[in-house]
């Protein structure tokens, strides 16, 4: 037994043989070695990764760089007698410029939205107040950064006293912004139509001499011809001294690569959709004309094409022209003129604006005139015969067009199927 005794005594080790001096453990020693070596690799690789997200977005900003400076080289084949004009650089903004100079796209200075996306007012370093609008985002193709600036580059091109000045762009991941000058009077829909400010005879004048301009430039006059495809009251921006201004023109072709998922042709807004647009997807400058010719009766009328509160055959501004036509072989087109307005000094002014608003809402796009005819028809300047067709096609435009504008939205967004 003693023999066991000293074999069990001979196998323990000494408490202290192990560890010599007690100080520490060969298994603790290689557990914090192996944390070490974990917490270095993910370092590392976190590291990397970092480093890896930067060289990639210095790429990306690279990348859209070059493509809106080729952008910009491309002017070179543009001729214009204002070429030095439109050789000014766009500004280039960063999405947290943008963010912060909206206050974090804050709702209390949300100007407004469209069928592109939501407007806000925002207060930049170098120029002061602007309007940054925000598009949305395309759901099936969000564009890529240089395929967005060639196309802002373009709509750069376009300048004139009655469009609203582009200043500068953000392209930054998905974000998609563009960056205007601030108009003090907000839309015409707002100021005219939404009763916050009465707007005298003279000023509605203006106004539509105004749009007829901006218009017959993107048609006529400009270096890039545009057709506008949504001209409406919203679309019509005033300024300080009630001085019209066109707004988006261009963001339709714009914003159309991503809304191949849609099937009709159609982009712009109900009540002001021309027949040949609406029912075939055929769109020529003439579409603009109709909505042109639809505007006007707005402003003269001081009502909204569409209003869901009137009886059924009064909803839309249009079925008014059926009564314009009975006004107008009675002689009696001032009827339909804004109750507030004292015309007694310009009677034959009001009656010549409701004429060329019918020569442009004629049911045939070729009998319709050009804007720049339009222009000089408002000022006197060309004769505005009598000579307009009885319209027939209201009631079938005015049921086709309710169909789709009693939905959720008035605006049309749908684009070209491929």
């Amino acid at each position: 037994m003693s023999g066991g005794r000293e074999y069990v005594s001979a196998a323990a080790p000494s408490p202290l043989s192990a560890g010599g001096d007690g100080s520490g453990s060969p298994d603790m020693s290689k557990l914090i070695a192996g944390i070490c070596l974990v917490i270095l690799t993910y370092t590392s690789c976190l590291v990397t990764i970092v480093l890896l997200w930067r060289k990639r977005m210095q790429i990306r900003q690279e990348q859209d760089q070059e493509s809106y400076t080729d952008a910009r080289g491309s002017r070179d084949l543009f001729h214009h007698e204002n070429s030095g004009d439109m050789e000014r650089r766009l500004e280039r903004y960063t999405f947290l410029q943008l963010h912060k100079a909206t206050q974090g796209f804050h709702l209390k200075n949300k100007l407004g939205q469209g069928g592109f996306g939501e407007v806000y007012k925002g207060v930049l370093e170098k120029e002061g107040i602007v309007a940054i609008k925000q598009l949305m985002r395309a759901p099936n193709r969000p564009q890529q950064g240089a395929e967005f600036i060639n196309e802002v580059s373009m709509i750069s091109f376009v300048q004139h006293k009655n469009l609203v000045r582009l200043l500068g762009f953000c392209a930054e991941g998905e974000n998609r912004l563009l960056v205007y000058e601030f108009m003090e009077n907000n839309s015409l829909s707002k100021i005219l139509l939404g009763g916050r400010l009465f707007v005298d005879w003279s000023d509605r004048f203006k106004i539509c001499v105004g749009v007829a301009r901006g218009l017959a430039y993107l048609h006529e006059e400009s270096t890039i011809k545009m057709i506008h495809r949504d001209i409406k009251a919203g679309n019509v921006l005033l300024d300080r001294d009630l001085n019209p201004k066109i707004s988006d023109f261009g963001l339709a072709k714009l914003m159309e690569a991503g809304c191949s998922h849609l099937s009709t042709g159609v982009v712009g807004t109900c009540g002001y959709v021309a027949p040949e647009y609406l029912f075939t997807s055929q769109l020529t400058e003439k579409a603009d004309v109709y909505a042109f010719g639809i505007l006007a009766l707005e402003i003269v009328s001081g009502r909204p094409n569409m209003n869901l509160e009137l009886p059924d055959e009064e909803i839309f501004l249009l079925d008014r022209r059926s009564q314009a036509w009975t006004l107008f072989e009675g002689g009696r087109l001032l009827s339909l003129v804004d109750t507030r307005l004292v015309i007694s000094c310009a009677a034959a002014e009001v009656e010549r604006v409701v004429m060329v608003a019918l020569h442009c809402t004629q049911a045939s796009p070729s009998a319709r005139p050009s804007m720049s005819s339009v222009v000089g028809m408002l000022l006197g300047n060309l004769t505005v015969t009598t000579e307009v067709v009885k319209p027939g096609f209201i009631r079938d435009l005015r049921n086709s067009q309710r169909r789709l504008c009693t939905s959720n939205t008035s605006v049309l967004r749908v684009c070209p199927s491929s």
